[in-house]
């Protein structure tokens, strides 16, 4: 009797250590996720591509193709960049089947190493004809073996102030000569403006500048050509809007505030206004943070019977995102500007991307966890700029569902190790009932 009751406690006690090591074997190698499977989210973001598990797009435009060239190209939206991560890290094409598609993005922005290619000119002819001052300058080449190419005029100014309303042509020969841009040159004491922007580059190796009643026989006879080396047409990549704005007044100082909510990279402030003024300002981030701009700090307006001399855009050195910045105008002992409205420039982004997989295609975006791609797309974008491209649109915007692969709330403790562990832990009580049972049946 004694032995089989020794008998039957060993047997009792191997029942339970063996149950026990089941359990804890079990959850050492079946994990939870493993056991009742994963979401649809993970299995979407398991593809790689530098994002991150558990992490999804969360919203999707559908690409409207543009023909069928072999690479399409298209211009992100508010929209995305209002969803997407700021730095566009998380942009990605699918195909019809889901997997990620190639691609490589430009920017408006120009390239911090731009450099200007001046050409000196020497002054060929000048002449009166009803008060009417005629200019001809022939430019003297750099390099014989390179065309001259221009896209901007500067001259140098007389010192007394002045405003003129100017006419200029271009020329190969100094004698047939084509309309190309009006513009102003003028010195309204500490204000100048001494360039003319032609608007594209141009080959002409002769200009003409037609300066009307100029009484006062002012002279522009220094003139140089000045050609941006810029590989980015930066107008391409530019949008205007009208932005959401408030004012306030502190004192002697009117606090502009222009939300950009949108996240969009913002490159030009535009204030239109009414009156005469001159007034100084900084411009601020939303973190206060001072933000450098082109051509001084200066704001200014004269506006009389016949002239109008203004400087009221503001273009930044760098283009910011900031969702809201604040211009602080200085007034001293001024009334306010009068400020009837605000515009701003900002800087689009292109993608282009292969159209030869499976249709259609969509843009996914908005994964805080997605690492920003690398293709090799991008090694070939000198010989894609040459191929034929099929100008795509976006679609509406689309929101992705999060789903899970347990759809209850009331089960989601299930796929943690807590849960796992209860239910091995249950199922192992209920073996070691049944087995004592038969044992003392026995």
């Amino acid at each position: 009797m004694r032995r089989q009751r020794r008998i039957r406690k060993v047997s009792i006690n191997l029942l339970l250590l063996s149950c026990l090591g089941l359990s804890g074997l079990g959850a050492v190698i079946l994990p939870p996720c493993q056991t009742l499977g994963i979401s649809v989210a993970e299995a979407a973001s398991s593809k790689g591509d530098g994002a991150e598990m558990g992490d999804q797009w969360r919203f999707t435009k559908v690409i409207e193709p543009g023909g069928d060239a072999a690479y399409q190209e298209f211009f992100l939206d508010e929209e995305v960049y209002q969803h997407a991560s700021t730095d566009l890290s998380d942009l990605r094409i699918e195909d019809r089947r889901g997997q990620f598609v190639p691609y490589y993005r430009e920017s408006g922005e120009v390239e911090k190493n731009e450099q200007n290619i001046s050409y000196k000119t020497e002054l060929t002819l000048k002449f009166n004809k009803n008060l009417e001052t005629t200019f001809d300058y022939r430019v003297i080449p750099n390099d014989e073996k390179s065309d001259i190419q221009g896209s901007r005029l500067e001259f140098d100014l007389p010192v007394e102030a002045f405003l003129k309303h100017v006419q200029v042509y271009g020329g190969y020969d100094g004698i047939t000569w084509e309309p190309l841009v009006k513009g102003d040159l003028y010195r309204a004491g500490e204000f100048a403006q001494g360039g003319i922007d032609l608007g594209s580059t141009y080959k002409f190796t002769h200009y003409r500048l037609v300066v009307p009643n100029n009484a006062e026989k002012l002279e522009f006879d220094v003139m140089k050509l000045i050609h941006k080396t810029a590989t980015v047409n930066v107008e391409d990549f530019t949008r205007q809007r009208d932005p959401v704005y408030e004012m306030k007044q502190e004192g002697q100082k009117t606090q502009l505030i222009i939300h950009n909510d949108n996240r969009l990279n913002v490159s030009v402030i535009r204030l239109e206004t009414t009156g005469n003024f001159s007034r100084t300002y900084m411009l601020h981030d939303d973190n206060g943070r001072e933000l450098g701009t082109v051509g001084g700090s200066k704001l200014y307006r004269l506006d009389f019977k016949d002239s109008r001399i203004a400087g009221t855009d503001i273009v930044l050195q760098e283009p910011t995102t900031s969702p809201y910045f604040t211009v602080v105008i200085e007034n001293r002992d001024d009334a306010p500007i009068s400020l009837h409205g605000v515009h701003m420039d900002y800087l689009v982004d292109k993608l282009v991307f292969p159209a030869d997989g499976e249709g259609p295609f969509r843009l996914v975006y908005g994964n805080s966890g997605a690492v920003a791609p690398q293709y090799d797309i991008v090694s070939f974008k000198s010989h894609i700029e040459g191929e034929k491209m099929g100008i795509a649109g976006l679609g509406p915007q689309n929101a992705l569902p999060e789903v899970s692969a347990i759809p209850s709330t009331g089960w989601r403790w299930l796929t943690g190790a807590m849960g796992f562990n209860a239910v091995i832990i249950i199922v192992s009580l209920l073996l070691i009932i049944v087995l004592i049972r038969k044992l003392n049946r026995k």
